[in-house]
Parts: structure tokens; sequence; C-alpha cells
């Protein structure tokens, strides 16, 4: 017999889910089948799957140890075995910094430079150096990661610097998708753009995705049934002349949430991002490169406020302040 207690990582996942995923090679089928002939219990009472579970829940398996290890994939662990080769503990978690933290979600402020979910196998990103960190706090364990692993929520860019979400529990990863997908978290960025900006308020535009280009393009109108509508506020916090030219910086609230929305509509607007590879000035980014070292986009996920009121806010990175002082 095996007993698996249920920790806050995996509360509200539903008993034959949880099963799923520490049992991934028993078919769903046998599992029903040994609930209803009570070889699996909750709580020592019979059950019939469909039960949320909460933390320190307690789930009596009564198959032998054989029986275990082949459906957990020949590993005496939970889950994946492979998550005891992940080496985690080879993952340098060092530029990790916590804006916020609760029982179920962490905000991170994320460096320009990384990735926020890895782009191939086994390659290293937010995401991973997030797990590293928290098995280093002992937030969470090898085991709990076969059943709910932590993860980044919303994507920055890689050179976009600022506030990246995750969760830490199941509960928390459902606040967060709810939050996204209805919007009702609001995320504000700021950035240097390219000349005085004069275009506060709400601009309403179409962005249209070049997969090929892996770049984006802004219009007026759609341009095919792939457009999509798209809304950013702006409001201009300052303007300066510098020795590369006048530029602005500028705080945008997302309305909308498309991939390269800000860097994209700006470029548009004819205040590009000071930095910007894909959408910026080919002049302004030279002279940035060799007055102040500029070397990405300066666009930075600055402030978050969640639908229950929590503040979420991150400074302003060395190279904003470089060139704004």
């Amino acid at each position: 017999m095996r007993e698996y207690s249920v920790d806050s990582t995996a509360a509200g996942m539903s008993l034959i889910k949880y099963l799923n995923r520490v049992l991934p090679s028993a078919p769903s089928s046998l599992l029903y089948a040994q609930l209803r002939k009570k070889n699996i219990n909750l709580n020592r009472k019979k059950a019939k799957g469909t039960e949320k579970l909460n933390a320190e829940d307690k789930i009596q398996v009564y198959f032998s140890d054989e029986t275990i290890a082949k459906f957990s994939g020949g590993s005496d662990a939970l889950g994946d075995a492979s998550f005891s080769k992940a080496g985690y503990e080879d993952i340098d978690f060092s530029d990790i910094t916590v804006l916020y933290e609760n029982d179920d979600i962490i905000a991170i402020d994320k460096p320009a430079g990384v990735l926020s979910q890895s782009d191939e196998p086994g390659g290293i990103s937010l995401n991973e150096k997030l797990i590293a960190f928290l098995l280093n706090r002992k937030a969470v364990s090898m085991e709990s990661l076969g059943v709910f692993k932590p993860s980044v929520c919303n994507r920055l860019d890689r050179n976009t610097s600022g506030i990246v979400l995750c969760s830490k529990t199941l509960k928390g990863a459902r606040f967060l998708g709810e939050e996204l997908k209805e919007r009702s978290a609001d995320k504000y960025y700021e950035c240097i753009v390219m000349g005085h900006f004069d275009k506060d308020g709400i601009r309403e535009n179409y962005l249209t995705k070049d997969e090929a280009a892996n770049q984006v393009k802004i219009s007026d109108k759609p341009v095919s049934e792939a457009s999509v509508s798209i809304a950013t506020g702006y409001e201009c916090i300052d303007t300066m002349k510098t020795q590369a030219g006048e530029i602005s910086l500028v705080r945008a609230k997302l309305i909308t949430g498309k991939s390269h929305q800000i860097r994209a509509q700006l470029s548009y607007l004819g205040h590009p991002i000071a930095g910007d590879p894909k959408y910026g000035d080919p002049k302004l980014n030279r002279e940035m490169k060799r007055i102040y070292g500029t070397d990405r986009q300066l666009l930075h996920a600055k402030k978050v406020v969640l639908s229950d009121g929590t503040v979420i806010e991150s400074k302003l990175p060395e190279d904003f302040i470089k060139v704004i002082g």
C-alpha cells in the first residue's frame, strides 16, 4: 500500500487528475475501477474520483510496490521520473528578485536577456530558475513537482524587463489564468521612445502577425482575416533632450495584450522604442548604443494591479536610469 499526502500545490485538483499525475501509466478506466472496489481511498473512505482535494488530504492506494512502480513509470518518485535527472540543483537563480509573494503566487522582476519560458528542450529560462529557487527554499519538493509544477503565467520578450507573474500552486495558476484571460489585472509598462511624445490617450489599431518574420504589422484597418484589434493607453511622463536626440519617457497601459503590441504600435505612431532591433529607428539605436551602451529595447513591465487590489511594482532598471538620470 502507498499513501500519498496532498500538499498545497495540488489543492483544488480533482482526485482522478492527481492519480493520473502520480500514476501516469495507469489507464483512467483502471483507476475508476479501483476506486469503485475501494482499492483507492481518500482519507480512508470510498471516493468517486471527482472529489476536489484539500491540502493535507491522504490518498491510500492499495497496490503492490511492483504495481506502483509500474504505473508510476518505473520510478519510486511521484510523476515523471525525469524530474530526478532535471539538474535543478545546477541552475543559477541568483538573478531571481521577488517583488511579491503569497501562498499561491509569486511575482518576479525579470532582467533583460532572460527568456520567460524555454524555446528549446533542456533550455534554461525564468521558468526553470523559478523551480530551482523554490526547491532551494523548500517551498516545493521533487515529489510535488510530479503533481504540479510552478510556472510563469505571463510572458515578456527576452529583452523586455520587469514583472512576471508566476503560480506556486494550482490555486494560484487558476487565479492568474482567470486574471489574464479576463484582463482583470491592469498592466503598466514604461519605455523610452524617440521624439517628443504627444499622443496621450487610448490608441486603437489592428495587429497582423507575420509568422515567417516573427514580427507584427500595425494598421488602421484590418488587412486580412488574421488582423486583430488592439488598444493601448499612453501617457507621456517626461520629454528630454539627450546626446542621442530628443526622447520621451512614456507609460503604457495594456488594454489588449498581443505579442509585440506596445513595441509595434509605438513604432507605427512614429515613436519607436529606443534600442528596439525589430521596430526601432536604426540611427537612434546606434546613437543609444554608442553613448549609453543600450543593447536592448528600453521597455519595462513596471506595475501590475490585480483584481483583489494587490499592487506589484518594479523599479526602473539601471539602463533606463543611465539614459534619463
